[in-house]
């Protein structure tokens, strides 16, 4: 295993191990036991299938969302706006036309470019001024 790979895994370890520390903090400051709540969580999301699903199905937007933004980083691109085109993308799904399966990535897609041009070109007048 290369020095990049281990410093890597070491930084995702140190950040799993600092949120689970700050999230025990913030359990014992309300008055709840750590323990018991980790527990809890853990149990009831890997409790049944519905669970493990739905857990499945609202992650796969933000995993989706993060690898757009990390695509565009790449590009060297920088947008600050992806929860507002990820909104709008799932409200685009929503209209009553967009119910079949075959257009709800049309509407998702539709939604969040609608997001984008008028954010774009917002700037764009704004700088003209």
């Amino acid at each position: 295993m290369s020095a990049a790979i281990k410093r890597e895994l070491a930084t995702v370890v140190i950040a799993v191990l600092l949120s689970i520390a700050i999230g025990s903090v913030l359990m014992l400051i309300t008055g709840n036991s750590p323990g018991h709540v980790w527990w809890l969580m853990v149990t009831r999301t890997l409790g049944s299938e519905y669970n493990v699903g739905d857990m499945v199905y609202r992650a796969t937007a933000l995993a989706l969302t993060g690898l757009s933004v990390s695509v565009a980083l790449d590009a060297g691109l920088f947008n600050i706006g992806v929860e507002g085109e990820l909104t709008a993308g799932v409200l685009a799904c929503r209209f009553p036309r967009a119910r079949s399966l075959p257009r709800r990535p049309a509407g998702s897609s539709a939604g969040s470019s609608a997001c984008c041009a008028s954010r774009a070109t917002r700037t764009r007048s704004s700088r003209r001024s």
